[in-house]
């Protein structure tokens, strides 16, 4: 008999991170034309079924080990079924609208996953409004992070395409071009102790997002021209990247909900995860690591957050701060006690705000079923004290932001996401304004 694949030890911190307040999953919502003369459900149920040999891990549940280190393998599911993974959206009695759409993918954020079954689940809504259709998919954190997640949805639901000669693909937030992701032990040990002391400070003001988190969840999107972010980031900051910019119109965004609210405008650290993949990012499970950012917003002018957001990344990007603290962290998830209070404090309130991630898609146009996929949104669960979460994701030319809060803490979420496209249209137009002059 085979033996069983057990989950890293990050995985399984990530599983028994979930709670009665808290989920494990993360999710993506596809936007595509509707497929007329036909059931999705089914047709999606079909694409899915013929591709499962690409991704095994999707047919695999997780087993809890006997033992007091609170394991746990990889088992396939003796009782998989397709149908239990695909499903149907809750009848809505016809076309379903934006906000509707918005409402249920909230409501599914809440729920949970069968952790007797394979941690997926793919809930479709044939129709929505504007002749389109959608799907909400998601996916437990400890069997995919965001860019295995992506490399799941191209295996199992995308139509196949020639992707020619392979060509450098943008890199994922904040990661350093062309540096290994593995850091040698001996340069981990010498920049350790500037790099935890940099990155693990105390951090700015983080209220109201450390509030007590509950059940409820509320979603709003956001969306961008790749090329218009590019052109800013070189317009007002040389060398200034699209993840810079991303940062900075999500703290303008933050900037607009505290003014809405009447709350002062603190400066804020963003959590920025880094991946850990290898170039093409096939491997399976967790392989992230992070480092943050301060921003002030006290100033209005979107340029200057650029520039400040610009100087930090560019400064951990130098001193390999994501690397080091990827090798001190796994060294230290094998010591227990250690890896426990390491996590925990970098998980604080009191070092960092908000989370934001970005995961670049393809670059070229998808489809499903010759249907044009038209958005694509990435959500990420909140945490304890982190009562709003951003993810962003890329395809076709465009970037695509998706907000989850628990509105108890969070109010008005779709004013972040107005925030967030004002700032893009702000920094586009000032770099309109600069190129005519």
């Amino acid at each position: 008999m085979p033996s069983l694949e057990r989950l890293s030890a990050e995985d399984v911190r990530i599983l028994h991170l979930e709670s009665e307040t808290i989920a494990g999953h993360t999710c993506k919502v596809v936007i595509f034309e509707r497929i007329r003369g036909r059931d999705l459900c089914d047709l999606v149920r079909q694409r899915i079924a013929e591709r499962l040999d690409r991704v095994p891990r999707a047919r695999q549940c997780v087993v809890p080990t006997k033992g007091p280190d609170r394991g746990a393998c990889w088992c396939d599911d003796p009782a998989f079924a397709i149908e239990r993974h695909v499903r149907p959206a809750i009848a809505t009695g016809g076309r379903m609208a934006r906000d509707g759409l918005r409402a249920l993918v909230a409501e599914i954020m809440a729920g949970r996953l069968d952790r007797n079954h394979p941690l997926w689940s793919i809930d479709v809504v044939d129709s929505l409004a504007g002749g389109r259709s959608a799907l909400v998919w998601r996916i437990h954190h400890c069997m995919a992070d965001g860019m295995t997640a992506m490399h799941w949805m191209s295996e199992l639901l995308f139509d196949d395409v020639d992707e020619g000669p392979s060509q450098p693909k943008e890199a994922p937030i904040a990661s350093p071009a062309g540096r290994p992701a593995r850091l040698h032990s001996f340069a981990t040990v010498e920049h350790a102790p500037a790099v935890l002391a940099r990155e693990l400070r105390p951090g700015s003001e983080s209220a109201p997002f450390a509030a007590a988190i509950g059940r409820n969840r509320a979603v709003a999107f956001a969306r961008g021209s790749l090329a218009e972010m590019h052109t800013a980031a070189r317009s007002h900051e040389p060398g200034a990247t699209i993840n810079d910019v991303l940062l900075t119109v999500v703290a303008g965004g933050v900037r607009h909900w505290l003014e809405s609210q009447d709350l002062p405008l603190h400066a804020i650290r963003l959590k920025v995860p880094v991946s850990m993949h290898a170039a093409r990012g096939a491997d399976l499970g967790n392989r992230d690591s992070f480092m943050f950012v301060d921003v002030p917003l006290a100033d209005p002018d979107a340029r200057s957050r650029l520039r400040a957001v610009h100087r930090q990344t560019a400064n951990r990007k130098e001193h390999h701060d994501a690397q080091t603290l990827y090798s001190v962290f796994d060294t230290l998830g094998r010591v227990a006690p250690l890896g426990h209070a390491v996590t925990r404090l970098s998980m604080s309130p009191h070092v960092f705000a908000v989370n934001v991630s970005n995961v670049p898609g393809p670059r070229d146009v998808r489809t499903l079923h010759a249907a044009r996929v038209d958005e694509l949104y990435s959500l990420a669960e909140i945490a304890p004290h982190h009562a709003l979460r951003v993810a962003a994701a890329s395809l076709a030319g465009s970037m695509f932001v998706g907000l989850n809060v628990d509105p108890d803490a969070v109010p008005a979420v779709d004013v972040l996401a107005t925030g967030i496209q004002a700032s893009m249209a702000e920094l586009a137009d000032a770099a309109d304004s600069s190129t005519a002059t």
